[in-house]
């Protein structure tokens, strides 16, 4: 179990992208990037909810461990299925950087492994990857819909070089 993201404030080494050596820090600066952009369009911010996060991140690691990349894990369950105690209707805006390709085009971006996307901060990676869920009509209409208005992220980096996040916006059904 992950501690809430409010809690995670590790070192990290110089030598490692932040975000490589912290996955929270990736978590946090997508969420404000998506704030942000909401801000940006007289919205209020998306809520973070520690409940979400930790959902979502479990579906980011089946994603890269199963190998699979959709809405629906590997045991049938949608991102309603995976809140069913909760009464929480959400949304679900998905990320993958393959781990088996040297470069790969992300939303308008190319990215090489080794040169781009290891060097880049956190902040830099949030905005590259919101900015494809803006320029992708149905992610974006979900940051812009008023009632979804809380939720989490969730990243899962694989050693050998995949990226899998998950952001789920959210509301009480």
């Amino acid at each position: 179990m992950f501690p809430s993201l409010q809690d995670a404030s590790r070192a990290v080494p110089d030598d490692l992208p932040n975000w490589l050596a912290d996955e929270w820090r990736l978590e946090r600066a997508v969420r404000e990037e998506v704030n942000a952009y909401r801000q940006a369009r007289d919205m209020g911010p998306m809520r973070y909810r520690d409940d979400v996060a930790v959902v979502v991140r479990e579906h980011s690691e089946n994603m890269g461990q199963f190998g699979f990349f959709g809405h629906v894990d590997q045991l049938g369950r949608d991102p309603g299925a995976r809140f069913p105690s909760s009464a929480l209707h959400c949304g679900e805006n998905l990320i993958q950087i393959p781990r088996t390709v040297a470069s790969t085009w992300v939303f308008g971006v190319t990215l090489s492994r080794e040169r781009d996307l290891f060097r880049m901060s956190s902040q830099r990676v949030a905005e590259v990857l919101v900015q494809g869920w803006v320029t992708s009509p149905g992610h974006e209409e979900q940051m812009r819909f008023p009632p979804l208005n809380a939720g989490g992220v969730g990243v899962f980096y694989q050693e050998d070089g995949g990226l899998y996040v998950t952001h789920d916006l959210c509301h009480r059904g």
